[in-house]
């Protein structure tokens, strides 16, 4: 990466670096900022009064996310010390959280082409599948594009970091391929598990992982498979293990057969009807 910070005698400094730029936008006296459009980036700009949303801009070269998002800070005649200081303070730790995510991506990348060779590898997130609307007809917007909503994921856990959890999804799967699936830690996570100490151990809790059962020092087990379902909003609607998932499955299957005997079997014999006469006119 690439970057081209430039120093200026002011506070704020213009220029790219670790994936997020600061740019002068001289017809509204104010300072934009672009960056990938993560939420771990995001959170400090969005719903803040200093900053406004004004639109996205593709990125061809990120792996994971395919558009930009750009905030325009209030005017510079209406930013103190103080608030400069402050813009700074918030740009640098999106900087710094952008880099540590390229380099845990980095780091499993190398692991798992490594680990998963000589298939080839495929890098994707969320699964999705096409909207459809209540007569079960495909959506699709003003463009024609088929409008996509999260799917689900079966997948073995590969590896659980600080921004990714890894997944290998056994659905895709053939000899020839492997679809890794980088789904991002803060989808798991609501506004409650922020106010605790460790959301580490709370990550762990929520993929129903055992420290000292699941793990081989840092790295997670072989073959520890998940079943995950998302919200409408790519969040993390509940996560079972698929051999429990299909342990209650055959259950519920072995149940309603067994259901359907009692019923064949308590069910009372029917007599046979008496044949009935048909009354005969006099004539």
């Amino acid at each position: 990466m690439q970057n081209t910070k430039q120093a200026t005698k002011g506070i704020i400094q213009t220029g790219d670096e670790d994936g997020v730029s600061i740019s002068h936008d001289i017809e509204n006296s104010s300072y934009l900022i672009k960056m990938p459009n993560r939420y771990a980036m995001t959170f400090a700009f969005e719903k803040n009064p200093r900053y406004q949303r004004i639109g996205y801009e593709a990125n061809p070269n990120n792996h994971d996310k395919a558009q930009d998002v750009i905030y325009s800070t209030l005017p510079v005649f209406e930013m103190d010390e103080k608030a400069q200081k402050l813009f700074m303070f918030e740009v640098n730790r999106a900087r710094t959280t952008n880099k540590s995510i390229l380099d845990e991506r980095d780091i499993f990348v190398i692991a798992f082409d490594f680990d998963i060779s000589p298939k080839k590898i495929f890098y994707a997130g969320i699964p999705t599948k096409a909207q459809r609307d209540a007569n079960n007809e495909i959506v699709k917007n003003d463009k024609g594009v088929v409008m996509k909503t999260p799917s689900f994921l079966q997948g073995e856990i590969l590896a659980v970091g600080k921004h990714y959890v890894a997944f290998k999804d056994i659905r895709n799967e053939t000899q020839e391929t492997a679809t890794i699936r980088l789904i991002e830690t803060h989808k798991f996570f609501d506004v409650d598990d922020y106010k605790k100490n460790d959301l580490h151990n709370t990550l762990l809790s929520k993929l129903k992982l055992d420290i000292d059962k699941d793990f081989d020092g840092m790295e997670v087990k072989k073959g520890i498979e998940r079943f995950v379902s998302f919200t409408e909003a790519g969040k993390i609607k509940y996560v079972n293990d698929i051999k429990v998932k299909e342990l209650k499955q055959e259950e519920t299957k072995e149940v309603e057969v067994e259901k359907k005997e009692e019923v064949k079997v308590s069910a009372p014999a029917m007599k046979p009807k008496a044949k009935t006469l048909a009354p005969t006119m006099k004539r």
